[in-house]
């Protein structure tokens, strides 16, 4: 079993890369967003270069939807990538999945009205983010 102190720094790992799964080793590879990396995260890296890859053997998966944001935009070259900013933007409103900016069918996109109602924890202040509009 991890030691809470060894699931933290997973979980700090995760929170680097802004993903709802231990990374693996295709997220390794993609520039990580953050100007800060955990220890870990920059270790993590430099193995990924040698095709070495951990996994943990706990579940660290993120509950709260289906497809994360920094995969969905990884993975659709016709958008731009999400910068430094964005990203500190999206964990600073607790935004991880495109279920909080979609309707309940994922038909369209909601306001970002309807957004900021959904997540009344989160910090919304100043004009709409620009990788919302």
């Amino acid at each position: 079993m991890f030691s809470t102190i060894g699931l933290q720094k997973i979980l700090t790992t995760q929170y680097d890369f802004w993903i709802p799964n231990f990374p693996t080793s295709k997220d390794l590879s993609n520039s990580i967003f953050s100007n800060y990396q955990s220890l870990l995260t920059r270790q993590l890296r430099l193995f990924n270069k040698f095709y070495i890859t951990f996994l943990p053997h706990c579940n660290t998966s993120v509950s709260g939807g289906g497809n994360s944001i920094v995969s969905y935009f990884n993975s659709h070259q016709l958008l731009d990538s999400l910068s430094s900013s964005d990203l500190q933007s999206l964990q600073k409103k607790c935004i991880m999945f495109m279920d909080q900016l979609a309707s309940i069918d994922g038909s369209y996109l909601s306001t970002w009205k309807d957004v900021k109602k959904q997540n009344p924890k989160a910090n919304f202040k100043g004009p709409t983010p620009k990788w919302f509009q």
